[in-house]
């Protein structure tokens, strides 16, 4: 058993070597040392400041209002006899009755406020 310890350890150690030192060494962190020699050299840790962005001051103050965005127009088929309402291209009008069918133009809270609920199916 003990004998197994140490090769884990031996290992382990190993592989914590070869990651600390495989890595390329970059100019910045690379410095050589005061004997001069071209193959001796210690890695020293810097740290890289991290920029950060400064604010331009504005010159002028905007008034940022809210303007209401106008209610999207779009077609519909209503059916007078569910009381629901469709898009042009769902499936449930192919099913409607010609007497049933009504088409509208307007904005959907129009149509909801004339007392339709919207298909299940095509979700307008």
């Amino acid at each position: 058993m003990r004998k197994y310890s140490v090769f884990i350890t031996i290992v382990c150690l190993g592989l914590i070597g070869y990651i600390l030192f495989s890595a390329n060494p970059s100019p910045d962190n690379v410095r050589a040392s005061a004997s001069g020699a071209s193959s001796s050299v210690t890695y020293q840790a810097t740290a890289k400041p991290t920029a950060r962005p400064t604010a331009k001051p504005s010159t002028a103050r905007r008034l940022i209002t809210a303007t209401p965005t106008p209610a999207a127009v779009r077609s519909y088929v209503l059916n007078t006899n569910t009381k629901k309402f469709h898009k042009p291209t769902c499936s449930s009008v192919d099913q409607m009755k010609a007497k049933n069918r009504r088409d509208y133009t307007g904005t959907r809270e129009s149509v909801i406020d004339m007392g339709y609920k919207p298909c299940q199916r095509c979700n307008p």
